[in-house]
This record gives structure tokens, sequence and C-alpha cells, in this order.
């Protein structure tokens, strides 16, 4: 939900050429892509889990992050008639509607908006000179900027007034250019400050501080005093965003520089530079969103930038590799021959090459009733002969030193020694059938299962009382083996399936 930067004399777009790669330069142990490159921004954006909102020139579109789709885009209203310059756009907590604010040169007609996403009608809220960022807090909203149609007036925070009176008051005072802020899900606000000269501070004011200031209106505004000082910064702060896990992300760019930074807070407050550099850029970095929790490696968890004239770029952790298909376990009687699995399709790498992914088998319980190996991304099973027993066989993926694991159970049925068909109290019928058949039974309680001529058991019940029915609908027709197993004792009969 943020801004364009201010230069010179008045608010421009930094515009660059549209990058064939992403803007960004990630550190190790990261990944930085492009999202959505038909959408270049040169103006402000917010981002929610599944909308990206963009807001350049006349409209504000709003794009499906999932599939690419315009949901919805809205055109600015023609009586603005001052050129404008887009601060920010932000969508509101119940998702009804989008806030946009808008500075002119010499900050003479200045204004704030609420768009109305279910008829697309826009509605001025607020006057305010050189605003610069919004955040919601509980029911109010809090803007950023001097209030002020000076140049170079020092930056603050303040509660918006919707009375219409455009009374609005200063709840911090920070100092230095406008910069971006933050909210946590607890309330804490972060900002980082951005002086050309005096050194910068990324720092925080805890919701209770800031509840107080804004329920008492002859509290005196806070100050930097009044914060935990997280960082010292080595340039001027031009946003910062919070993820769902707390950690704090801070943009850094140097006027006149090609060594602009995404940085990250390391979670010890106090003084020096508390920052880890997750990428850098030769790009002026423009505003900063996150989703998710970026420590945690796995798509959806991110933090994300643009330069002017961009698509959104996105940077994460290298994901882990992940079982996209598990591997069926193995049920087999009497097996009489070797089995082979594809591993291709089991194990996926989101943001890495499915090709690049090397597998092993990391451990098998019973090596004596079956052996395990891979080659040419397949997996070789040989089984022991009159045997009977269960192994339980992990299969490790690594995909650029990550580590993923599927576990196989196979499960073998032996009938040697077995008195085959001595069960003359059980009976199978219809035989052949359609869809559902009838075990009955004068014994015991019995064991029914029922393989394919693969030796693969399909369907499985256990025989409490005198009948019970298998559903056999669903496969395919053809020949079946039923084994039923009663104190020691084996029936087995084929059966034909209509």
């Amino acid at each position: 939900m943020k801004k364009v930067y201010l230069m010179a004399l008045g608010l421009v777009l930094m515009a660059l050429s549209v990058q064939a790669q992403s803007i960004l330069s990630p550190r190790e142990d990261f990944k930085a892509a492009e999202m959505l490159p038909n959408y270049l921004i040169n103006g402000a954006i917010d981002l929610n889990d599944t909308c990206l909102v963009i807001q350049n020139a006349d409209s504000i579109v709003i794009v499906d992050t999932r599939d690419g789709r315009e949901l919805g885009k809205f055109f600015e209203p023609t009586d603005y008639e001052a050129k404008h310059f887009i601060s920010f756009v932000a969508l509101s907590p119940d998702g009804k509607s989008l806030w946009t604010g808008f500075t002119t040169t010499g900050f003479t007609d200045d204004r704030i908006y609420q768009v109305d996403l279910s008829d697309g009608s826009w509605t001025q809220k607020a006057a305010f000179q050189a605003n610069y960022d919004l955040e919601f807090w509980n029911d109010q909203i809090l803007v950023s900027g001097t209030n002020n149609a000076e140049f170079g007036a020092p930056s603050g925070i303040y509660l918006l007034d919707l009375s219409g009176n455009n009374q609005h008051r200063e709840l911090i005072k920070i100092g230095g250019y406008s910069t971006g802020m933050s909210v946590d899900q607890m309330g804490d606000l972060y900002c980082g400050t951005s002086y050309s000269m005096d050194p910068n501070v990324l720092v925080q004011w805890d919701s209770v501080a800031l509840s107080a200031v804004i329920n008492d209106t002859d509290a005196l505004p806070l100050d930097l005093d009044d914060a935990v000082k997280l960082s010292d910064l080595p340039a001027g702060a031009g946003d910062c965003a919070v993820d769902a896990n707390g950690d704090v992300f801070v943009n850094l760019n140097i006027w006149g520089g090609s060594n602009q930074a995404l940085t990250r807070w390391n979670g010890t407050a106090g003084d020096g530079i508390q920052l880890d550099t997750l990428a850098t850029s030769a790009s002026w970095l423009m505003s900063i969103e996150t989703r998710g929790s970026f420590a945690e490696p796995s798509p959806g968890n991110a933090v994300y930038t643009y330069a002017g004239g961009t698509p959104l770029n996105e940077l994460h952790m290298d994901y882990l590799p992940i079982v996209a298909n598990p591997m069926a376990d193995i049920d087999l009687t009497d097996p009489s021959a070797d089995s082979l699995l594809a591993l291709a399709g089991v194990f996926s790498d989101p943001d890495d090459p499915d090709e690049d992914i090397d597998c092993s088998v990391l451990s098998n319980s019973d090596e004596s009733l079956v052996t395990a190996s891979i080659s040419n991304d397949t997996l070789h099973l040989s089984f022991a002969t009159e045997r009977s027993g269960n192994a339980c066989i992990v299969v490790e993926a690594q995909s650029n030193g990550k580590m993923v694991n599927d576990t196989i159970m196979i499960s073998l049925t032996s009938t040697v020694g077995m008195d085959v068909n001595s069960l003359t109290h059980i009976k199978l019928y219809p035989n052949p059938a359609r869809e559902l058949l009838y075990v009955r039974s004068a014994g015991d309680r019995a064991s029914v299962k029922l393989y394919n001529l693969q030796g693969t058991c399909l369907r499985s019940i256990d025989l409490k009382g005198s009948e019970a029915s298998l559903d056999i609908s669903a496969l395919k027709p053809g020949s079946y083996l039923i084994l039923v197993e009663s104190a020691g004792e084996v029936h087995r009969q084929l059966i034909q399936k209509l």
C-alpha cells in the first residue's frame, strides 16, 4: 500500500526500462523472480493473499496473482484536473474498497480517495498535503507525510480526519523526508527515517503508546525517543514491511548510487547495523509488500518490491523440494517379478528444475525381504521368495542442497506351506460379478483380500460375521484373485469382473 519517491523539486516516477530478469540480485539461499511480466508498475501497489493492486497513470488495476486474470479496472475521476502524482494505494481490511492518495506540484491540491469496489465509484475522503503512505490501525487510518505545502517540511505520521474538516492530528514526529510505514499483527508501528545527511534509524512504536496518543486528543505527539531503536541505517529508508512472522524488511536507496538493498532486521534491537542484506539492485527500489512468513521456505512466503517501469519482483528463501505425488504402498502375494516404480513426478522443486532432483534410497527396514535401488529415476524393488513380512523404504530427494523424503511400505504374503483351498466353509458369489462380490463363511473370522494378476492388493476386508461384501464396481473388467485366510489356512479363487 505504498508510494512513489520524492525527487528534486517535486514528485516524479523513477521510470526504468523493462528488465528481462529480476531487478534483484539475491544473496545465497535466496531466489528472485519477476511476477506478472505483462504488468509494468509506474505507480503504487498493494498486495494480499490472492490479488495485486496496481495504480498506474489514470487507473487502478486488480490482478489475480494465481493466474494473471484482470479482476477489475477503475479509472480516476475526471474532475481531478490538477496534474497529480500517485502516492499510495491500499486495500481496506474488509476488501470492499481501495484507498489511494495523490499529490500535486507545489502540494496545492493533494487528495485522498476511497474507491468502492462494488460499483467503481470514487469518493474524496480528505485533502492532505504531501501525503505519502497509508496504514489501517484498528478502526483508524494513519497517513505518513508532511501535511504541509512547504517543500522540505519535516515528515510525520497523522491520524486522518474523515469529517471533512481536514484537521489531521499529528501522532508521531519523525522529521526528514517521508518514508513508508508498516503495522504488524499486534498493532505495533514500524518506520525507517530518511534524512539526507543525519544518521538514519529503523524504529518501532508499540501499540500501547500508539493507542494512548490516538485516544487522548490533548496528548503531545510521540517522537523517535519514544520508539524502540531496532537498527541504525546506512542510508535513508524508502519503505518497510512486516510479515506474518513479525520479520521486518526495509529497503535502502542511495541517491546517485548503484547499490540499493533489500534488507531484513536480524531481531537484535540497538545501535549498529542490525540488518541482513537479502538482495541488492542497481535499480531504485520502490515499496515493499510481504506474504506469509518469509523465513519458511515454501511457496507463498515472500517479500515483494519493484522499480519504476518493471513488473513486481518476488524474493523468497530457496524453496525446499516437495513430495508432489506420494508413492503408493505395495501389498503383494507370492510376487513372481521385480517391481519398477518411476520416480518422475513424485518429487518437485518449486523454484529449481525438476530434472536436477537427485533421488537415493535413504533406508530400508528389511533388506532380507526386499532390496531397493535407484537408477535412471526409477526405483527397482526385488522381492524375496517364499517370505512374508513388511518393509519400510525411505527415498530421499535432493535439490540444490535441500532434501525431502517419501516413504513406501512393502507388504509381502507367501502362501507356500499353507493349506490352500482347504476352507470348505467359504463361498464366493456371484461369479462372474459386476458390482458386489459376496463372501459367506460358516466358520471363524477370516481376512479377505482381492488382488489383480500382478499381485497388487486392491481390496481388503475382515469377515467378522457370516457374510460380507466387496465393492468391485470401480474395477476394470477381467480376472482377479480372491484370498480368504482363516486360522492359518487359505482359500484362493479366481473371479471374473464383468
